[in-house]
């Protein structure tokens, strides 16, 4: 089983602003967390393409000046970088490429460019090393070297172009609307618009009007390539292809229903995403301790609560369960499963001894028990795993696994006192209130359990695990110190540790 390769390119309705980086990476980790690849086209953020026009214009630039093009096509490269940078935050493995970098020439007006080539070599070289590869759309350059543009709208010529150069599995439009429809949905009209399942390169150009770009469009018929158009996080997409086909037409489901359980640093968070996708969820209560802090913040009062009664009664789809506690964050699971609820945590602690009973009791109801951010937060690593599982078996487990603990080490390789090292990781907001967890070894070892059962079906209890804490007698550490968490077999048994090593 060879990785795939999926070109997503993201459009300036769908990241509008800086905080819209989110749906990307969602949409990103959504291909790579299987161990696919991604391709991701970025356009300019917003109004900003129209904006670097106008300044053009304000001087009277010639349309064919390589200076304006330059000018023009910075909003893309500056989306592309920014998508990087929020990706490495996350944890993601990603490489940004300029279109000098990747290689990407067009000949034609400087303004109006057609793109002839890319150094495809180049790009595949990079996923060597890469889950996703960042390129923006809309820019490329001629023969010289000197910058050109691909059109308004070019950004999905650049998509289907590197889709085909490189024979990806999929070339995916990604839009504000979640497919091509038989008319403008934004549009007044006696009957509503009829989203379509699977339509013709011709028959798109003739309903598509400013959703796709008719030369990529063009060029997708040209070179007999499929293309897909979908909004973020949607299963459905509208496939475009050599003919139209009467397949049924799917329906748009209802929101899921969510209860919220914890509304601190992670919860919040959480809370916010749901917020920002209406269409796709539907929170139905919000359970806290504190009630009347929470309406003080501008929480809806009808959906928080301090009673655990409250959030069943709503009968949730799912419970995302984002308690600090190990108690409490069980009772939840249990209440919740056992009522045919499904559970999303992050609380490793209070599921890295029970993985097997809950994975139990959720196939029983027919539903599921979701942990994939309690070990690498946004770094896909259960899912990796899997993959790695179903692809030839695993032998031992080793990885770093908390990146507090190797900041902290990082510090006191640096030469500081153990408490300043735990100041500046709080400061920074890696590290909790009480980072005893993390420098005992606890967290890692939470983390290993859990990664043990998937690889193996092993449940290792806490004392299995040999914990070298960080404390401050530690010595002979340099910058490479990392507390490094290891699972193998040696002389027919299994051993599990979490170590201080230098690399």
């Amino acid at each position: 089983m060879g990785a795939r390769t999926h070109v997503l390119k993201f459009g300036s309705s769908v990241l509008q602003t800086p905080s819209d980086l989110g749906l990307a990476l969602e949409e990103i980790v959504r291909w790579t967390k299987t161990g696919d690849r991604v391709l991701a086209v970025v356009s300019a953020l917003g109004r900003r393409t129209d904006e670097l026009s106008a300044e053009a214009a304000t001087l009277d630039a010639d349309p064919q000046s390589p200076l304006r093009a330059r000018l023009i096509g910075l909003g893309e490269t500056q989306a592309a970088i920014l998508l990087g940078l929020a990706a490495e935050r996350v944890g993601l493995n990603v490489r940004v490429l300029n279109a000098r970098e990747a290689g990407i020439k067009a000949t034609g007006a400087r303004d109006n460019a057609e793109p002839i080539r890319v150094n495809r070599q180049f790009i595949t070289d990079a996923f060597t090393q890469v889950d996703c590869v960042i390129v923006p759309g809309f820019v490329a350059t001629d023969n010289q070297g000197a910058p050109v543009l691909l059109g308004r709208g070019g950004s999905d010529l650049t998509a289907v172009f590197l889709g085909d150069a490189l024979k990806a599995d999929r070339v995916r439009l990604i839009k504000d609307v979640d497919g091509v429809y038989d008319r403008d949905p934004a549009a007044p009209g006696d009957t509503p618009p009829k989203r379509l399942t699977q339509i013709s390169w011709d028959a798109a150009m003739a309903v598509s009007a400013g959703l796709i770009q008719p030369k990529a469009l063009e060029l997708a018929k040209s070179k007999q390539r499929p293309l897909e158009v979908s909004s973020p996080g949607r299963a459905f997409a509208t496939r475009i292809g050599a003919k139209d086909a009467p397949a049924p037409r799917q329906i748009t489901p209802p929101p899921m229903k969510v209860a919220l359980a914890g509304c601190g640093v992670v919860g919040g968070g959480v809370l916010e995403l749901l917020r920002q996708r209406p269409d796709r969820y539907e929170v139905t209560s919000i359970l806290v301790r504190d009630v009347d802090f929470y309406i003080r913040q501008g929480v809806d009062p009808d959906l928080v609560t301090n009673r655990i009664e409250d959030v069943f009664e709503r009968r949730p789809d799912v419970l995302a369960e984002a308690l600090t506690g190990v108690d409490s964050a069980q009772l939840l699971h249990d209440l919740a499963l056992g009522q045919a609820i499904s559970v999303v945590t992050a609380n490793k602690q209070a599921i890295c001894n029970r993985l097997a009973s809950l994975t139990k009791q959720a196939e029983r109801q027919g539903v599921h028990v979701l942990y994939s951010p309690s070990v690498g937060g946004g770094t896909p690593m259960i899912e990796r795993l899997r993959s790695a599982k179903d692809r030839g078996g695993i032998t031992m487990l080793q990885g770093v696994l908390t990146g507090t603990a190797n900041f902290i080490l990082g510090r006191l390789a640096a030469g500081a006192q153990l408490e300043t090292a735990i100041e500046e990781a709080q400061a920074a907001g890696l590290a909790e209130a009480d980072p005893s967890d993390d420098l005992s070894g606890r967290d890692a070892a939470a983390k290993l359990q859990i990664l043990a059962f998937e690889a193996f079906g092993i449940e290792l209890s806490r004392e299995d695990i040999h914990c070298e804490p960080i404390s401050p007698g530690l010595a002979g550490l340099h910058g490479q110190s990392r507390q490094v968490a290891t699972f193998e077999r040696r002389g027919g048994t299994w051993q599990a540790s979490v170590r201080i090593r230098n690399l």
